[in-house]
């Protein structure tokens, strides 16, 4: 049993971060760097939002930088300008489209 059985993840909470992805619409992602914010924000909310300390939260802002680095060969400070990322899909009801 893991000492902190909540941070048990499976292939469903894998599958959340591409859910969300989808619910983006051309509009959502005009650039590259728009997908790789959607895709650290769902990750943030699906995996980050279980974490229930610092410590932890630490080790997976880096772990998730590392990860944009390495595969998308992206710096966090160059593609994020915002922080916190977020995107919904209730910021303007004339856009009723995800976004950021």
């Amino acid at each position: 049993t893991p000492t902190k059985s909540h941070y048990t993840f499976n292939l469903r909470d894998l599958s959340k971060v591409h859910q969300g992805i989808c619910l983006c619409t051309k509009n959502s992602l005009p650039t590259a760097d728009d997908l790789i914010k959607c895709w650290a924000h769902e990750c943030s909310r699906v995996f980050e939002d279980r974490l229930v300390n610092d410590e932890d939260h630490q080790w997976f802002m880096e772990q998730l930088k590392q990860t944009m680095e390495t595969h998308f060969k992206k710096q966090w400070k160059q593609c994020v300008k915002v922080e916190p990322l977020i995107f919904g899909d209730f910021a303007d009801q004339k856009q009723a489209y995800y976004q950021e």
